[in-house]
C-alpha cells in the first residue's frame, strides 16, 4: 500500500494519500509505540519516526529505487535491511 501511495504522490501530487493508506500506518506506530512501553524495543527514537525508517528501508531499491540486477542482489539488499533495522531499533 505504501509504495502505491509513493506512486500516487509522484503521479498525482495534489490529491491527498487514501485514508486506506493512513489508517495501517498509525496501527503500526501504534503497535511499535506498545512494544516500546512493554520494554521489547528501546523507546530512543518515537514509534512514528521508527515506523517511518522502515519504510523508507523496505522500499529501497525497489521499483521506486531499483538496481537490483541478481537474486544475489536481493539476498545482500534483504541482509543489509535486516541489519540496519535492528541497528536503528537497538540503538
Amino acid at each position: 500500500m505504501v509504495r502505491l501511495a509513493a506512486w500516487q504522490l509522484l503521479e498525482r501530487p495534489e490529491h491527498a494519500v487514501p485514508q486506506v493508506v493512513h489508517d495501517p500506518q498509525r496501527e503500526k506506530a501504534e503497535r511499535i509505540a506498545r512494544t516500546q512501553r512493554d520494554g521489547i524495543i528501546p523507546a530512543t527514537l518515537p514509534a512514528e519516526e521508527q515506523r517511518d525508517l522502515m519504510v523508507l528501508l523496505s522500499v529501497s531499491k525497489t521499483p521506486l529505487m531499483p538496481t537490483i540486477t541478481s537474486e544475489a542482489d536481493r539476498d545482500r539488499r534483504r541482509a543489509t535491511i535486516l541489519a540496519t533495522a535492528k541497528a536503528i531499533i537497538r540503538a
